[in-house]
């Protein structure tokens, strides 16, 4: 997918950094075809409101509005704005309300380039991720053949398509694909999205209301039940075909998750 359509806001009071930002940046290589720029808080929420940009690069400390105010009403019209916080060192205490807004990232002062740079493509990352995954959704709604066509998790994405952050949609489609990876876990997960493991597993559960070990748990179980009506296939096969080591753990997992062991499943089928 080609980098285009783009845009970023950048919030900044200093003027010498604001032009640092604006002008010494390769933002034409980094994805960006289109960029404002204000100098306090009230200024950036009137710009992004009228504009709706893809990316808000903001100082924590501003006048009129600070960085953790703007983003919060930011959010508030726009679900999947990015956010990338200019902190002092001195600015710890703003940036424990930063979760809750869901910021990309964190670039202290003075402002390093490259650092910069490296948070910026995370953010173009994740906002093109967000279009292929919406984009395969849509495609996957308009298709009667997809795999997960009708059944529960699929309801379970599509209601998440539209509201969660670009990570946690990339971590299902991920858990989605590889659920019979028997490696699949949070920190395999939290390594391909770029994010901490203590990050993804807040922000999972906060999306979502599940942990990612209950939604890997919870497809695999649902892949299981398909299985098991091929009578043709062991509970082994099963179980390794569904990211289980053996079919003794397997059965554990399964009867922990139903009420009912594989095997009696497969004997009440109709």
């Amino acid at each position: 997918m080609q980098k285009k359509d783009i845009c970023i806001l950048i919030a900044e009071d200093e003027p010498y950094t604001r032009d640092v930002l604006v002008h010494y940046i390769p933002w034409e290589q980094l994805g960006i075809s289109q960029i404002w720029e204000a100098g306090n808080g009230q200024t950036a929420l009137d710009l992004a409101l009228q504009h709706k940009p893809d990316i808000v690069l903001s100082d924590i400390r501003m006048p009129k509005l600070n960085g953790i105010e703007l983003a919060k009403a930011i959010r508030k019209e726009d679900k999947n704005c990015r956010f990338i916080f200019l902190s002092a060192y001195t600015d710890r205490e703003y940036l424990k309300s930063a979760i809750q807004i869901r910021v990309v990232s964190y670039v202290e002062k003075p402002v390093n380039i490259p650092e910069i740079k490296q948070a910026v493509e995370v953010a173009v990352a994740e906002i093109l991720a967000q279009r292929e995954f919406l984009e395969m959704r849509r495609k996957e709604e308009e298709s009667t053949s997809g795999e997960y066509a009708d059944t529960d998790e699929l309801l379970f994405v599509k209601n998440l398509s539209s509201e969660s952050t670009p990570c946690i949609n990339k971590a299902i489609d991920r858990i989605l694909k590889n659920y019979s990876d028997e490696k699949l876990n949070i920190s395999q997960l939290a390594g391909q999205l770029y994010l901490s493991s203590n990050y993804l597993s807040a922000l999972f559960k906060k999306e979502t209301g599940k942990t990612i070990n209950q939604f890997i748990t919870q497809v695999r179980i649902h892949h299981a039940k398909k299985y098991l009506k091929d009578n043709s296939l062991s509970l082994n096969a099963i179980a390794l075909r569904t990211g289980y080591h053996d079919a003794n753990y397997f059965s554990k997992v399964f009867k922990r998750e139903t009420g009912i062991t594989p095997k009696a499943f497969r004997e009440n089928l109709p």
